[in-house]
């Protein structure tokens, strides 16, 4: 009798102590994170639609990465998912192309190209602006091309997981920002 009590007891507590660390875990989870689900093609080739993902949330301590795939809420609450090409401080220049700075940015991960003349010139960047773009240029609209450059608060997470589909299941790193080698003969 006393090793079924002593056995029933040890059950009771493996059980509450997985369901208190289950509580904690949720919890954990629910406040610093949150999944999205993809709908549309403008972050084509990184995202389809239909990909399921996990978003870091953002707090003020965040800095966001250039290369990062980040959630972003609109002027008119849509909810975005865009890459960070500009981050505070620096100059941006659209055209056929994206510069920073002057230099060249070379975009392996980016499609088609910006259609009609869309936030074309030099912009400074202030020290809480980012300048967020899809990566099919030609389908994505809209991003910063369309208004402007985007304050850190309005930026709600970063992605950092995709779940499903399963054959696509990963870590979604920041792509490593290159340059086109400057030409040092001019």
């Amino acid at each position: 009798m006393k090793k079924w009590l002593a056995l029933i007891t040890q059950t009771v507590a493996a059980i509450s102590s997985i369901l208190i660390a289950s509580r904690i875990l949720f919890r954990f989870f629910s406040f610093k994170y949150f999944r999205i689900e993809v709908s549309g093609v403008s972050m084509a080739p990184a995202l389809y639609s239909s990909d399921y993902l996990i978003v870091e949330k953002s707090n003020n301590t965040n800095s966001h990465q250039p290369g990062s795939i980040v959630v972003l809420q609109d002027n008119n609450s849509n909810i975005l998912l865009k890459r960070i090409i500009g981050i505070p401080g620096e100059s941006i220049q659209i055209g056929d192309n994206v510069r920073i700075n002057g230099k060249l940015l070379i975009e392996n991960y980016a499609w088609g190209v910006t259609t009609t003349p869309r936030y074309r010139g030099v912009n400074k960047l202030e020290k809480d602006e980012y300048f967020l773009i899809g990566d099919n240029r030609s389908a994505s609209k809209p991003d910063s091309r369309d208004f402007g450059p985007v304050r850190k608060k309005r930026i709600i997470g970063n992605v950092i997981f995709r779940y499903w589909p399963p054959s696509r299941i990963g870590k979604i790193k920041p792509k490593i920002r290159k340059f086109e080698p400057i030409d040092q003969k001019n």
